[in-house]
């Protein structure tokens, strides 16, 4: 087994070590299935893979493959893809989904998963005096918890954003333009408006972004879609 002391945490030596085991982590937490069954089974073939591969650095690739071998391969497909974007506020793939796709947080603080729109403004009365169109409110609404709303921000961080408008937020937060952009540009937020009647459209772009992020960090073709196959 690797014999690595305190400085691993912190040293810039291992930073791509440390980046490594984090995204298998992660991955390992989105793939439905890996720490369900017979998890004794695969935590042993995992220690065996890592005493028996040695070297400097965590062995992805040869711990991959065993996991495949029992079953638990992180291969993911389009479907899979398409489900992850559809995650809600409070289930389980929000925060690893989050921290996957935007790695700036320091995790080692406490962390809020923060609604970019926030809740408050959902109402059907502030939507109205908003002046979102009445047909359009409901899917307001439905859409308000989905993950493209949702950022991980530290706690105190979010407590001071509150009920605000987010692009007022941020705005304030980071008043140099180059800041402000980098913030946004970062998170998938590049086209954040500044009143909640574009909310929609916001939302559905940064779904589409989010996805075609998702698909890069896990390895997956769109055109591997089950639908591309049925019609293939």
């Amino acid at each position: 087994m690797r014999q690595l002391g305190d400085a691993y945490l912190t040293s810039t030596a291992h930073q791509e070590d440390r980046q490594a085991v984090r995204r298998w982590v992660l991955r390992s937490l989105l793939k439905a299935g890996v720490w369900g069954s017979a998890l004794d089974t695969l935590l042993s073939s995992l220690r065996t893979c890592i005493r028996d591969e040695g070297g400097d650095v965590f062995p992805v690739s040869p711990i991959e493959a065993a996991m495949g071998r029992l079953g638990k391969s992180l291969r993911f497909d389009e479907d899979e893809i398409e489900d992850l974007v559809e995650a809600q506020y409070g289930s389980r793939n929000v925060f690893p989904l989050l921290s996957l796709l935007y790695p700036g947080v320091n995790v080692r603080n406490e962390i809020h998963e923060d609604h970019i729109f926030p809740r408050k403004l959902f109402t059907t009365a502030r939507l109205r005096r908003a002046g979102v169109p009445e047909k359009s409110i409901e899917t307001f609404r439905q859409s308000m918890n989905g993950l493209p709303n949702l950022q991980l921000l530290e706690g105190p961080v979010n407590t001071q954003k509150s009920d605000s408008l987010p692009m007022d937020w941020a705005s304030t937060r980071y008043p140099q333009r180059r800041a402000l952009g980098m913030y946004l540009s970062s998170h998938d937020m590049h086209d954040l408006p500044r009143d909640i009647k574009s909310f929609l459209a916001f939302y559905r772009a940064r779904r589409h972004r989010m996805a075609v992020r998702l698909r890069e960090l896990l390895g997956v073709e769109k055109a591997q879609s089950g639908a591309a196959q049925q019609a293939a």
